[in-house]
């Protein structure tokens, strides 16, 4: 779960977090943890206040909860170049070399792999190993 977590990222109002007490990884709206910071837990939905506790507690900072990084742009990058150094077909390299140079390299390196599925699995699997990396590099830092 954490490993998709950094893939993915957390949108741009929500947050993860992993519990250090139970390895519980814990998705708190923005909208929550705003509300315990400005004293305005009342406002909140029923459903909201649910999670008032737990964002109380990640607010405080006593160190139980913290947040799960997510995977940059750099990371992205650095893996698409990995992989494009790995390959042996060198006209699909130098399109995916061309795409990284390229304003909209998302939408090009789409492409690439919807016409080599092949491309979009060793992908995959080389930003897993990337994440996995990130994972003990973290784990580490926190003593966990």
């Amino acid at each position: 779960m954490i490993t998709r977590v950094i893939q993915m990222g957390a949108s741009t109002s929500d947050e993860y977090f992993l519990d250090t007490d139970t390895g519980e990884v814990v998705l708190m709206p923005d909208e929550v943890l705003a509300a315990v910071e400005n004293d305005e837990t009342e406002s909140l939905r029923p459903s909201q206040r649910a999670l008032a506790e737990k964002a109380t507690e990640i607010y405080t900072g006593n160190g139980r909860f913290v947040p799960i990084p997510h995977l940059s742009e750099s990371d992205i990058f650095s893996v698409v170049s990995r992989l494009a150094e790995k390959l042996d077909d060198p006209e699909v390299s130098d399109a995916i070399a061309e795409a990284l140079t390229a304003q909209n390299f998302a939408d090009r390196f789409d492409e690439i792999c919807l016409f080599r599925p092949e491309v979009m699995d060793m992908f995959y699997e080389m930003l897993d190993e990337h994440t996995s990396a990130l994972i003990d590099k973290w784990l580490s830092e926190l003593d966990i």
